[in-house]
């Protein structure tokens, strides 16, 4: 081989080099890039028809609702989903003590799409008077007085557990056994069919409890 052919085979083989080392890098920067975009939503914050959520899961395109945005409310619905930045997100989570204290609430309607629901997140809405509770199971790790208080100082409340129910938790009706807490005015409550269990205690401290109607339950435990 001459000289002539050995420079040109290196001057080859530098290119080669080179151009896999743009390309490697190249891959690298857009790998780092996706995933630093990815995870920089999780967390975002942001404020849809008087609420405030944050982004759970930016795959999954999940959100929880952290609270509203005034607590002087007449009625609380979550939402099913939400949109944000022309994306479409499921509300699967409310906070702790998101709509605690919301003393001007009537209402409270929770869809089958909320899978958590953090301590006292109702709790102190004292004069609602009907609350629709469709979550299937509850999913927050011990969770603590979600609905105290509630219609203390109403005119009683009506509860249906909806069809997406398939177990009503211990104790979901519970006050804080504190000097001065309000013990709840549930009067009715319906479960309709789709429930599977009933927890112990369940409603036990639904002392002004007049009647309950049940469509179908499959499991209950004994001190409901």
């Amino acid at each position: 081989m001459n000289n002539v052919d050995h420079a040109s085979s290196l001057k080859n083989s530098v290119n080669w080099i080179i151009l896999f080392i743009v390309i490697f890098f190249s891959v690298v920067f857009c790998m780092n890039y996706t995933s630093d975009d990815s995870d920089a939503a999780v967390g975002t914050e942001f404020t849809v028809d008087g609420n405030n959520y944050s982004i759970i899961s930016e795959s999954a395109k999940t959100v929880e609702l952290k609270s509203p945005v005034s607590k002087s409310i007449t009625a609380i619905s979550i939402p099913e989903t939400v949109e944000y930045l022309d994306t479409t997100y499921t509300v699967t989570s409310i906070a702790s003590y998101a709509f605690y204290g919301c003393s001007s609430a009537l209402s409270i309607n929770i869809p089958h799409t909320v899978k958590s629901i953090g301590s006292y997140a109702f709790a102190s809405c004292w004069y609602v008077t009907s609350l629709s509770y469709d979550v299937a199971e509850n999913h927050f790790s011990k969770p603590e007085f979600i609905f105290g208080e509630i219609g203390a100082k109403g005119t009683g409340v009506s509860v249906v557990f909806g069809e997406h129910v398939r177990k009503i938790p211990s104790n979901i009706f519970a006050h804080r056994n504190i000097i001065g807490a309000k013990p709840n005015y549930v009067k009715t409550i319906m479960i309709e069919e789709g429930t599977t269990h009933i927890a112990s205690h369940a409603f036990s401290n639904c002392s002004s409890l007049n009647t309950i109607t049940i469509i179908a339950v499959r499991g209950a435990d004994e001190i409901a």
